[in-house]
């Protein structure tokens, strides 16, 4: 059972720090080309199969199908996560998304310093302001700061089954429950404060940076809300 065009149609409303958010929380580098063939095993179904109580609506489906058969042979399984690598990062590399909440963002391939590579961020919304982030192998991290930087793909953002992320040792953030299925890291996030969770679809390339990302905000009998970015060539 699919929810009404309506429900789809629902995204909510955000601005460069929402989308920076969601970029942070699934960027890392890309290569531009790979050698090594990947076939897809079998298309992607429904998060249903994997989180029964979440009832995936048809046109998510549709859109992670379409990315995947797209990108088919550049797709990161969690067997790949050990050989990410930036070594093909070319001076002009560059990638753009759009989102649902906040429109076109750019990001830009900057500097390799100190075995990192660094890389800029700038939406439409903003286009005055940058934000930046850096990545050496599965490490991904963001700057808080001038000349601080928070790592934001520790504990076991690759890691599969529940997981509790802590901002200390006494202090829960955030409890995940992450999954695979067919090219697609699906996760279930419980939304502090709140009995509901949030769903996440996302697929990524062979070096770790996000092709596709679409998260469902709702309690399941209200329906969801979804918010979706995608890289485009526009």
């Amino acid at each position: 059972m699919h929810h009404s065009q309506d429900t789809r149609g629902r995204v909510s409303r955000g601005m460069f720090g929402r989308l920076a958010k969601m970029l942070l929380l699934v960027l890392c580098a890309s290569p531009a080309s790979y050698a090594q063939s990947q076939e897809l095993s079998a298309p992607y179904s429904i998060s249903e199969e994997l989180f029964p109580e979440y009832q995936e609506p048809l046109f998510i489906t549709d859109h992670v199908n379409r990315i995947l058969k797209e990108h088919a042979g550049n797709i990161l399984y969690p067997e790949d996560v050990a050989k990410i690598d930036l070594s093909d990062i070319t001076p002009n590399f560059s990638r753009v998304y759009f989102s649902t909440t906040s429109g076109r963002t750019e990001v830009k391939f900057n500097r390799i310093e100190d075995g990192y590579h660094y890389f800029t961020v700038r939406n439409e919304v903003f286009p005055n302001r940058t934000s930046e982030f850096r990545i050496k192998g599965r490490i991904y991290e963001s700057e808080l700061d001038s000349g601080r930087f928070l790592n934001l793909r520790r504990d076991c953002f690759f890691e599969l089954g529940p997981c509790e992320l802590k901002a200390k040792p006494d202090q829960k953030y955030g409890a995940f429950d992450r999954k695979f299925l067919n090219g697609v890291w699906v996760n279930k996030r419980k939304v502090i404060g709140t009995r509901g969770y949030a769903y996440q679809n996302i697929i990524l390339d062979k070096n770790g940076i996000i092709l596709y990302s679409s998260t469902a905000f709702g309690f399941g009998r209200e329906g969801y809300d979804y918010e979706i970015l995608e890289e485009t060539s526009n």
